[in-house]
C-alpha cells in the first residue's frame, strides 16, 4: 500500500496540536473538580439553613446515625449537580447559576410530587418534569450575556426561597396545595427577591466573583442556625402539684396480638419483661378490641365507645374515609384534666395524632410520627420510591420510651396520667440484631419472625419503663387491634389492598389483643371472662371515682373497681377496607353482620380458627345477638360523620407505606371459604 495511503488514514499528531488537548484537559479538569467539591459543600450549606429553621420552629431534626445519612445524601446530591456544570467548563457566576437551578429543580420536584400524591398522580412525574427544565434553563442561561450579579442574585434567590419556603410549607402547614400554604409561598417568594436583589447590587460591584463570596454568606448564616440540628428538640413537661390521686399510665403497643406473648402460652421468648410484671397483675385472658385498626380503636380505648359513637374512623359502608374524633366527645384525657391531673401523651401512629383529635385534654402532646423532619433533599426519593437510608416510618420504642422517662422523672407528685403509644410491632419491622437473637429466630425476612422480634424489642424497652414508674401507679397495658400472619382470611368487598395484615375483617387474629393491669393491692390473677379495651376508660374513671357518661359503651372491671361480675357484650366495627362488618359477641358466641352479606354465627370454643361458621338460621342466640347488636351499633351507613381529615402528601405517603393504602381491587390470592 502507498505511504501516502497510509498517511491519509492515520496522521500523526503534531506536538502542537498534542499540546492543545493536554491544555484543554487541564482547563476542564479544575472546572470538574470545583464542580464536585462546592456543589458537595453549598449543598450541606443548604441542609444547614433547612435544619436551622425546622428547629427553630420545634421540629425534630435527625441525629446519630440518622444525621450522618441525611448529610451524605446531600453532599452526594450537591456533588451530582455541580460536576454537570463543571462538565460544561462552567464557572464564578455562571457556575453558580447553573448548579442552582439543577439542585432547585430536585427540590422542588419532591415538593411537586408529593403535590402530585394528593391528587392521585404517580409522584415520579415530577422529577421528569422539573429536572429536565432545571437543566435546560441553567445551561442556557449560564450560557448568556446576563452580567454576574444578576446570576449571582438569582441563585441566591433560590436558595433563600428554598431554604426557607421547602421546610415551612411542607412540615408545618399540612397539604402543600392549600391556601395558606399558598400565601405563604408568596411571602417568602417576596423575601428571597429581596435578597437576590441585595445579592446581584453587592456582588455584581466585584465583577466576575464566582460562587465563593455567596457560599461563604450562606456558610455565615448556615452555622447561625445549625445548632439545633445537634440537639433534639426539648420538651418542658407540665409538673403535677397534687398528691390526692395516684399516677395512671396506659400503655398501648401497635398491632399486638395476644397469642404472641409468653403470658398468653406463646411458645418464643418475645415478652419476658412483661410477662414477669404480669405475675403481679390482673390478666385478661380474652379481651377483645372495639376495631381492626387504629384510628377507631384508639378512639374507642380513649372514649368508652364505640366507634359509631365517638366517630374517629368510621365506616359508612363501602371503605373509610378517615373522619375524625367527634369535637364533643371528651377524652379519658379530658376527664383527668378536670379532675386537676397534669396530661401527657407520647405517641407516634399518624392516626393518633393532633389531626383527628386526639391531643384533647393533654397538657403536652408529644404526636411527631417520624423522629426527624424530612429533608427537602430526600422527598423526591421517597416520591419514587426509593429510601437509600432506610428513613424511619416511626419513633422506635426506645426513643418513646426515653421520652416517656423523661415525663416521669420530672414528676414530684402523684396526680399525673401518661399515654404512651409504640409502633414498632407495625410493618414495616426494623428489630435490633440483639432482638433477633434473643427469639431465636437466626435471621429476618419471615413475617412472624420479625413480628415475634419486633414485640422482644418493644418488650426491652418496657422493662425500662417498668423500672422507672413509682408503686403506687395504675398501669394499663394493652395493643389497639392485632394483625393476621399466616392465617387464610375471606376479604369481602372491594378496596382491600394486598398484603394488608389489619383493618379488612374481625377475625379474631385482628381483635384478640393482651390486656394487663397493675395497681395497688390488685394481686396475681387470671381472668378468662371476655372483656373489652372498650372497658379501661371507664374503670379508670370508676377507680378514681369520677362520674360517668350516662350511656357507655365499655364497663368497669370489677377486678380493678370491686363489685360483682356480670358478663356483658363486647363489639367491634368500622373496617379501613372494604365493606363495612360489625361484631357482637357473648362468651363463646360471635356473629358477624356484612353490610352487604346477612350475618355469621361463630362458635369459638368450638373452632377458634374461625373456619367454619354454624347455622345461623333463626336461632334463638342469633336473633338474641342480632337484637343486642341492633341496640348498640347503628346500621351502617346511618351513622353520621364529618368529612374526612385533610392530611399532606408526606403524612399519605408514610401512611401508604405503613400499609394504609387504597387499591381499586383486591388481588387475588388464596383464600379460605367460610361457609354459613
Amino acid at each position: 500500500m502507498p505511504t501516502s495511503t497510509l498517511i491519509d488514514f492515520e496522521k500523526p499528531k503534531t506536538p502542537r496540536q498534542g499540546g492543545a488537548q493536554q491544555r484543554e484537559m487541564h482547563a476542564l479538569l479544575p472546572s470538574v473538580v470545583m464542580g464536585v467539591v462546592m456543589g458537595a459543600v453549598g449543598a450541606l450549606v443548604f441542609a444547614c439553613w433547612e435544619g436551622g429553621i425546622l428547629g427553630r420552629m420545634g421540629q425534630p431534626l435527625p441525629t446519630e446515625g440518622l444525621l450522618v445519612a441525611t448529610l451524605v445524601v446531600y453532599a452526594v446530591v450537591g456533588a451530582v449537580f455541580g460536576l454537570l456544570p463543571g462538565l460544561l467548563r462552567r464557572r464564578g457566576a455562571d457556575w453558580a447559576f447553573a448548579t442552582m437551578m439543577l439542585f432547585g429543580a430536585w427540590l422542588l420536584s419532591g415538593k411537586l410530587g408529593m403535590a402530585f400524591l394528593e391528587v392521585g398522580s404517580p409522584g415520579w412525574m415530577a422529577v421528569l418534569l422539573l429536572l429536565p427544565a432545571g437543566m435546560v434553563v441553567g445551561v442556557v442561561v449560564s450560557a448568556s450575556e446576563v452580567p454576574d450579579g444578576v446570576k449571582l442574585g438569582a441563585a441566591a434567590m433560590a436558595f433563600v426561597v428554598l431554604a426557607i419556603g421547602l421546610p415551612v410549607n411542607t412540615h408545618l402547614l399540612g397539604s402543600i396545595t392549600s391556601q395558606i400554604a399558598l400565601m405563604v409561598d408568596v411571602a417568602v417568594l417576596l423575601a428571597g427577591l429581596v435578597a437576590g436583589t441585595l445579592v446581584a447590587a453587592v456582588v455584581g460591584t466585584v465583577g466576575r466573583a464566582g460562587a465563593a463570596l455567596p457560599l461563604v454568606l450562606g456558610a455565615l448564616g448556615g452555622g447561625f442556625l445549625v445548632w439545633p440540628v445537634f440537639e433534639p428538640a426539648e420538651l418542658t413537661w407540665p409538673r403535677a402539684t397534687s398528691d390526692a390521686h395516684p399516677p395512671i399510665v396506659l400503655v398501648v403497643v401497635d398491632t399486638l396480638r395476644a397469642d404472641h406473648l409468653g403470658l398468653y402460652g406463646y411458645d418464643r421468648p418475645t415478652s419476658p419483661n412483661l410477662d414477669r410484671i404480669a405475675r403481679r397483675g390482673v390478666v385478661y385472658t380474652d379481651a377483645s378490641s372495639s376495631a381492626p385498626w387504629t384510628l377507631p380503636s384508639m378512639g374507642s380505648i380513649l372514649t368508652g365507645q364505640v366507634p359509631s359513637r365517638h366517630g374517629a374512623g368510621v365506616n359508612l359502608g363501602d371503605g373509610n374515609e378517615r373522619p375524625p374524633l367527634r369535637p364533643s366527645m371528651p377524652l379519658l384525657s379530658t376527664r383527668l384534666q378536670e379532675a386537676e391531673y397534669v396530661t401527657a401523651g407520647i405517641t407516634t401512629n399518624p392516626f393518633v395524632t393532633a389531626t383527628f383529635g386526639f391531643q384533647q385534654g393533654f397538657d403536652v402532646y408529644d404526636d411527631h410520627v417520624m423522629p426527624a423532619a424530612m429533608p427537602a433533599a430526600v422527598h423526591p426519593l421517597w416520591v419514587m420510591g426509593i429510601d437509600p437510608i432506610r428513613w424511619p416510618l416511626y419513633r422506635p420504642a426506645d426513643t418513646i420510651t426515653d421520652r416517656a422517662l423523661d415525663f416521669v422523672s420530672s414528676q414530684e407528685h402523684s396526680a399525673w396520667f401518661l399515654l404512651v403509644h409504640y409502633m414498632d410491632v407495625h410493618g414495616p419491622h426494623r428489630p435490633d440484631p440483639e432482638d433477633v437473637e434473643a427469639v431465636g429466630v437466626g435471621q429476618r425476612g419471615d413475617l412472624v419472625d420479625d413480628y415475634d422480634a419486633a414485640i422482644h424489642k418493644v418488650d426491652r424497652h418496657l422493662g425500662r419503663l417498668f423500672e422507672e414508674l413509682p408503686r403506687n401507679a395504675w398501669v394499663f397495658v394493652t395493643s389497639d387491634h392485632g394483625e393476621q400472619l399466616v392465617e387464610k382470611r375471606v376479604h369481602v368487598g372491594r378496596n382491600v389492598p394486598a398484603g394488608t395484615r389489619h383493618g379488612h375483617t374481625l377475625y379474631q387474629d385482628q381483635l384478640h389483643v393482651p390486656l394487663v393491669v397493675l395497681g395497688p393491692g390488685v394481686g396475681g390473677r387470671r381472668v378468662s371472662r371476655t372483656v373489652s379495651t372498650l372497658d379501661i376508660t371507664p374503670t379508670i374513671l370508676q377507680k378514681l371515682r369520677l362520674e360517668l357518661p350516662d350511656r357507655m359503651s365499655g364497663h368497669p372491671l370489677p377486678e380493678v373497681v370491686g363489685g360483682s361480675t356480670t358478663p356483658h357484650m363486647v363489639y367491634a366495627d368500622s373496617l379501613r377496607f372494604g365493606v363495612e362488618q360489625q361484631m357482637v359477641r357473648h362468651g363463646k358466641d360471635k356473629l358477624v353482620r356484612w353490610h352487604t352479606q346477612g350475618v355469621l354465627l361463630f362458635d369459638l370454643q368450638a373452632n377458634p380458627e374461625e373456619s367454619q361458621a354454624v347455622s345461623a338460621q333463626s336461632s334463638q342466640e342469633t336473633q338474641a345477638l342480632i337484637r343486642r347488636l341492633e341496640g348498640e351499633l347503628p346500621p351502617v351507613g346511618v351513622a353520621s360523620v364529618r368529612d374526612r381529615v385533610p392530611i399532606g402528601a408526606e403524612v399519605k405517603l408514610l401512611l401508604e407505606r405503613l400499609g394504609y393504602t387504597n387499591a381499586p381491587e383486591p388481588e387475588p390470592a388464596e383464600e379460605e371459604e367460610t361457609t354459613p
